[in-house]
């Protein structure tokens, strides 16, 4: 696989601003969606639904930006808040709950 610095030498002009943000809004937006249905579902099956829908996503978006320079590390942390959100939606709490407990009790982990 190419590093983020080797394909920045071959191809100058890309950039990975905008496929980051698209992957951010694309999570964000299967969220949204999750929770409209999230009701009809049992625990078992709200978490393996989610994981299929975002954390697919939020682990391509890790494994490209690891290794980037500084100023992408606010795009993974969008995908961190992300992931929070999720955990709400799965575990149907609040919008201003916790998300540290909420994300140990699903056993996932951080983005680190």
């Amino acid at each position: 696989m190419l590093s983020v610095y080797c394909f920045k030498q071959l191809f100058p002009s890309l950039t990975m601003g905008p496929h980051t943000r698209t992957l951010s809004k694309s999570c964000f937006h299967h969220i949204r969606s999750f929770k409209q249905i999230r009701s009809s579902m049992d625990h078992s099956t709200a978490v393996s639904v989610a994981l299929a829908l975002v954390s697919s996503r939020l682990d391509y978006v890790n494994s490209v930006l690891s290794g980037s320079p500084l100023k992408h590390i606010a795009r993974l942390q969008r995908a961190q808040h992300a992931l929070h959100a999720l955990a709400r939606v799965v575990l149907q709490e609040r919008s201003r709950a916790r998300s540290a407990p909420l994300m140990q009790q699903l056993h996932w982990l951080p983005i680190e």
